[in-house]
């Protein structure tokens, strides 16, 4: 439904549970998107079924950077077994640039965790609501670990996503390119409780010296 709703501005669905007829698109678009569908979803469940219909996957590198990559890796093989082509991922970091790393490590420390606190809160993942809701295993087992110990996701942006110095910033965001075969990254230069200042300063110095790097990079899709 959505890849002939992004590619046409109208769908026709005869399925199983719903049918549809005559669904429009608003606003309409000017040209095919449906090449631009992704999702985010990181479960074994989502995985298989966006590798199964050759959907790219948005990847967000969360309590482990680890799993994030085995994730990644999970998703090339399934797309392989299906018949599609390797496809790369976009990807999503957090981001803060300073001049100095002390700098940096104040700044991206005391927000990332902030940002992660309140994602914590929000998505209620130290509660146990989705152990018994199908579907939501696996997002279940993850409550309860976090439960115990929220620290790894609590930190796992700050220890996983790039800050520093410009040259810090674009050592690391290379690294996370090349390992994920991106070819696309979104940064994130607002979180936490980072007064918008202090954003603007990041963001107009990742500007001016660490994306002229960047838009060099290019990575090939992961392969399984």
């Amino acid at each position: 439904m959505l890849r002939q709703l992004l590619a046409t501005g109208t769908c026709d669905f005869d399925g199983k549970h719903y049918q549809i007829h005559g669904l429009r698109l608003r606003p309409q678009p000017e040209r095919d998107l449906s090449h631009n569908l992704w999702c985010a979803g990181g479960t074994d469940e989502t995985v298989a079924i966006i590798a199964r219909h050759n959907v790219r996957p948005l990847s967000i590198p969360t309590t482990s950077l680890n799993v994030s990559l085995e994730t990644a890796r999970k998703y090339a093989r399934l797309t392989r077994e299906a018949g599609h082509p390797p496809a790369h991922t976009k990807l999503a970091l957090w981001t803060y640039v300073a001049d100095s790393e002390a700098e940096a490590r104040r700044g991206a420390e005391e927000s990332m965790v902030e940002y992660a606190d309140s994602a914590l809160r929000h998505y209620e993942l130290r509660g146990s609501h989705l152990a018994n809701l199908k579907g939501y295993e696996s997002y279940g087992a993850m409550q309860k670990v976090l439960a115990a110990d929220p620290t790894p996701f609590l930190r796992g942006f700050f220890d996983s996503h790039p800050w520093g110095t410009p040259a810090q910033t674009i050592k690391r965001a290379t690294e996370l390119a090349e390992a994920f075969g991106t070819d696309e990254i979104m940064f994130v230069f607002k979180y936490g409780g980072m007064p918008m200042a202090q954003a603007e300063k990041s963001m107009r110095l990742f500007a001016r010296e660490v994306m002229p790097a960047l838009k060099e990079l290019k990575p090939q899709p992961i392969v399984a």
